[in-house]
Formats: structure tokens, C-alpha cells, sequence
């Protein structure tokens, strides 16, 4: 019987919480982003100037990169939590994790060691 793969939480739905769920995800993990705001794209996703530090996007705003990553993470069906502020990770009696969060998404996540 197959394993189930371990679940990861990512804080921040940001490019750089998008890439990293875009890695695990690659590596047969199971990322789930939680974002405080209603939408994934962190302080790209607010900024009208170009970004010409990333390769193959000259031109583009940060807003439009911000746009097409969150495209992204949602056509690979990756799971996200917006609106959603974590609170305490920490290790319950049973040695699972359990993470308290508020918000939109969830009340928490827990997951065997």
C-alpha cells in the first residue's frame, strides 16, 4: 500500500512561498500555502513596475509575474489557504504536528512525524 505523501505548509503565498510549493510539489510532496490575504502574489502582486530581474519576463510588471505564478499553483491544483494567519506550530502528546491558524481556510492542520 502506498503512503500518502507528507504534507509541508508554506507561510506566505508570495513568489517566494509559490516557488517553493512548486518544488515540493515536483518532488512528490504535498505543499499547502497559507496566505494572510485574499490572494496569493505577496507584494508583487500590488506593484505596477517592471521586474527585470527575472529571466525570460522582460518587460512584464510585477504584478503580471505575481499573476501568472499564482496561474500556476492553481493549474497544478496545489492546495492554498487565503485569508488565513498561522498562529503556533508545535508538537502535540501524540508526536503529531499541529498547526493553530485563523482565518478562511482552516482551524488547523496536523500531521505524523
Amino acid at each position: 500500500m502506498a503512503s500518502e505523501p507528507p504534507v509541508v505548509p508554506i507561510i506566505g503565498g508570495g513568489p517566494a512561498g509559490m516557488s517553493c510549493a512548486l518544488w515540493l510539489h515536483n518532488y512528490g510532496l504535498y505543499p499547502i500555502i497559507i496566505e494572510k490575504e485574499s490572494a496569493l502574489g505577496g507584494m508583487a502582486r500590488m506593484s505596477p513596475y517592471p521586474n527585470e530581474w527575472l529571466l525570460g519576463q522582460r518587460g512584464k510588471t510585477a504584478r503580471e509575474n505575481a499573476a501568472e505564478f499564482a496561474a500556476h499553483i492553481r493549474g497544478l491544483g496545489i492546495e492554498t489557504w487565503l485569508g488565513t494567519t498561522p498562529h503556533r506550530l508545535h508538537r502535540e502528546n501524540d508526536e503529531r504536528w499541529r498547526l493553530d491558524a485563523s482565518g478562511e481556510a482552516a482551524d488547523y492542520w496536523d500531521q505524523q512525524s
